[in-house]
């Protein structure tokens, strides 16, 4: 764990994947 990033740096990949599917659409 670095003192800059937080503990979680994203709420989870398949959200990830979901905003990118948004996106591309």
């Amino acid at each position: 764990h670095a003192p800059g990033r937080g503990p979680l740096p994203h709420p989870g990949p398949r959200q990830e994947l979901r905003r990118l599917l948004r996106l591309r659409h």
